[in-house]
């Protein structure tokens, strides 16, 4: 998480200023710093909008590679997920299949378990 310093903060290996901007913490420790006062949420980063055609068009072909890599990673994720799902119904037979062999249904006691040991 990114956030904003609100006061100087200083470490072994660094040291943060007033303002300073930094990704230096986990989400957790960040929060923390917020919640007591340290810091604040970074504000986000507005990038600014191309002005001429051949700036639309670097990023207009940037977001079409970007969108073309994620298609690309939910089919991967869903291929995986179908192999994933056939290895679960095998396991599932398995279960059913050692379960019929050996009785493994739960079976309640009739014994009430050892008492402790009574010392002293």
């Amino acid at each position: 998480m990114k956030i904003k310093m609100l006061t100087s903060l200083a470490g072994r290996d660094y040291s943060l200023s007033i303002n300073e901007l930094t990704e230096r913490f986990g989400d957790k420790e960040a929060k923390r710093l917020i919640k007591d006062g340290y810091a604040e949420k970074a504000p986000p980063e507005i990038k600014p909008k191309p002005e001429t055609k051949k700036e639309w068009d670097v990023e207009r072909d940037a977001l079409l590679a970007e969108n073309a890599k994620l298609k690309a990673d939910l089919e991967e994720a869903a291929k995986r997920e179908e192999e994933l799902a056939s290895k679960a119904a095998l396991v599932d037979s398995a279960k059913a299949a050692f379960g019929e062999m050996f009785d493994l249904a739960p079976r309640e006691t009739t014994q009430a378990p050892p008492a402790q040991e009574k010392r002293g």
